[in-house]
């Protein structure tokens, strides 16, 4: 059945995210990039693709006319770096939305501004902030090697991962290389399953 055959755009959408699903990346590319500026095109699926990997997502982003305010404030929020720095390329972005990046990256930046200048007390005040109180939480956790309940915290946050990165750095700098590595493998695994789960 053809996109033009649905009887609204999201008749049958369910199945076609899941066709969609089992397709491979590349054909899911090609879908993305013939879809992306329909207005025909299903809400659904078009939400789907906005969150597949970037490559993929990217023309949805850019150019889907069924994307909504609240898709553009989960990708804002939820997405991965490159989802939001595309979502920020967008022309017609609302301004509730460029005021919320102007918002995170303001907040962003204070945050490691204070953690690069040593001011520890500052930074957990503005973490908190951003973050609520599970932030004190996820910092001790984060002490004990454990860097997954901070990944989580970063990314419901809507912090970036050079943010989450910075902190894992900057908190202890004598961690062993291989250490950090592993808890920014964190970041990555929580981008993983939040994007699944969405």
């Amino acid at each position: 059945m053809g996109i033009a055959q649905l009887k609204s755009p999201d008749d049958g959408a369910e199945e076609l995210v899941e066709l969609t699903r089992g397709l491979p990346p590349e054909k899911r590319r090609i879908l993305s990039a013939k879809l992306a500026a329909r207005a025909d095109a299903p809400h659904r699926l078009m939400r789907f693709l906005a969150q597949d990997e970037i490559a993929i997502a990217e023309p949805v982003i850019l150019e889907s006319p069924v994307l909504t305010e609240e898709d553009f404030f989960a990708i804002a929020r939820f997405g991965s770096a490159a989802h939001a720095a595309t979502l920020r390329r967008r022309s017609d972005l609302p301004l509730k939305i460029r005021n919320l990046f102007d918002t995170h990256h303001r907040g962003e930046t204070a945050l490691l501004d204070e953690l690069r200048a040593g001011n520890l007390g500052a930074f957990r005040l503005t973490l908190l902030e951003i973050a609520g109180t599970n932030a004190e939480l996820a910092l001790d956790a984060l002490e004990n090697g454990d860097g997954g309940p901070l990944a989580g915290m970063c990314k419901s946050a809507g912090l970036s991962r050079a943010a989450y990165s910075s902190i894992v750095l900057l908190t202890d700098a004598s961690r062993a290389p291989e250490e950090t590595q592993s808890l920014l493998f964190a970041y990555e695994t929580k981008q993983g399953n939040n994007d699944r789960a969405a």
